[in-house]
């Protein structure tokens, strides 16, 4: 039973995430233009959602977006790093 709760709890936080979270809304989208299914985009912000969660709760500090944008620009740039050397 609770994990029935967890999930739907977790779908309905990544639906009203994707809609009102300027990052996740982003996130979203590029997974959408990327040709993903939008069920498939919306498990990938699900999981988002719960590395972010899992981070909070080790670090025990509040969410502060600021600190979400620092590591979303880090990884975008990781991904770019990663295509040129698939590239070259």
């Amino acid at each position: 039973f609770a994990n029935k709760l967890i999930k739907s709890l977790l779908g309905q936080a990544a639906h009203i995430a994707k809609i009102y979270n300027p990052e996740i809304r982003d996130y979203y989208q590029r997974l959408i233009s990327k040709g993903k299914k939008p069920q498939v985009a919306l498990n990938n912000v699900k999981n988002k959602l719960i590395r972010i969660i899992v981070a909070l709760v080790r670090k025990k500090v509040p969410y502060d977006q600021n600190t979400y944008k620092y590591y979303e620009e880090r990884e975008v740039i990781e991904r770019k790093k990663n295509e040129k050397l698939i590239y070259c």
